[in-house]
């Protein structure tokens, strides 16, 4: 298998597993906290098993290695955020397309961030993303919309969740070219999993960790989504990336919640809970991540 094409598929099929994170986020009984507890800690603990981390992980300053400790916090909340979106109204395909709005707001947080010239082009996609997720938040088939409802509130925290993990991208981008990934995405694993440690005695009694042991069939699916889902697809991920272009990689990456919400319907047969106006809101949010990424093409090849 020639190199190009050996990178596609490996990116293709660490896309898939990062859109199945939603799937068996879904599936497994646990809480939110407790689920991301538990996955930052397995997928901590496994780096510690490869070779290849020992080697460098002298190689990151203590002070940059803090900044991914600190920015795994993010991560933690991120997923936290994002898997009680799902809990909240038991509906993974919801999620799935509200997370398409991270390209909105990194449009908006990165010049903000990175100290940046805001791009036109990404700001009216990122306006074309908010019509898409106003189809999203009037598309409950079970009930008419209201702020109160289970819908509205996973809508919320879906968007939450993309606003952190806009975050915690554009810190990765400015620090991350440098250092060794496997030993980044280690310390951002444990400094996640640290602070929800931390956090245990502010949660609620049936969220802790120790008091909430998994079953086999939950703790099953929590070993395949630290080890399948997070070092597996990172490692092919990375592997991928040194034989193809950020355009290509970026293009791919973004079908990430496609495959998940086809899984979701396929699975869980949640096409029968969302009317039309999911789909066609889905529709133009999932179009304008992938103009998003045309443009931002488009762009560089000019400034060549």
């Amino acid at each position: 298998m020639k190199q190009t094409n050996k990178a596609l598929l490996y990116m293709h099929i660490a896309t898939f597993l990062f859109g199945m994170t939603a799937i068996i986020g879904k599936l497994i009984s646990l809480n939110e906290f407790n689920m991301v507890w538990h996955r930052m800690l397995i997928t901590s603990f496994v780096f510690l098993l490869i070779p290849a981390f020992w080697k460098n992980i002298h190689k990151i300053p203590k002070k940059i290695l803090g900044i991914f400790f600190l920015n795994g916090v993010i991560v933690a909340i991120h997923w936290v955020t994002f898997y009680g979106s799902i809990k909240v109204n038991n509906n993974a395909s919801l999620t799935l397309a509200c997370f398409g709005s991270v390209s909105a707001m990194a449009a908006v947080l990165e010049p903000l961030i990175l100290k940046q010239k805001f791009k036109k082009s990404e700001l009216i996609l990122g306006l074309i993303v908010l019509i898409g997720l106003a189809f999203i938040a009037f598309a409950d088939s079970n009930s008419s919309f209201s702020l109160g409802s289970k819908y509205f509130q996973a809508i919320v925290l879906a968007l939450i969740s993309s606003f952190f993990a806009v975050v915690f991208t554009i810190i990765n981008k400015k620090y991350i070219q440098e250092y060794n990934p496997m030993v980044v995405t280690w310390a951002q694993m444990t400094g996640g999993f640290l602070f929800l440690t931390l956090m245990i005695p502010l949660v609620l009694h049936n969220s802790i960790p120790f008091q909430s042991i998994p079953s086999a069939i939950d703790g099953l699916w929590l070993v395949i989504l630290a080890v399948a889902c997070t070092n597996i697809a990172f490692s092919l991920e990375m592997e991928s990336l040194k034989n193809m272009s950020a355009f290509t990689s970026s293009i791919i990456l973004n079908l990430e919640p496609v495959y998940g919400i086809f899984v979701a319907i396929f699975l869980f047969k949640e096409n029968e809970l969302l009317n039309e106006w999911f789909y066609v809101g889905t529709l133009i949010v999932i179009i304008s991540v992938f103009a998003h990424a045309y443009f931002n093409r488009k762009q560089q090849r000019l400034i060549k």
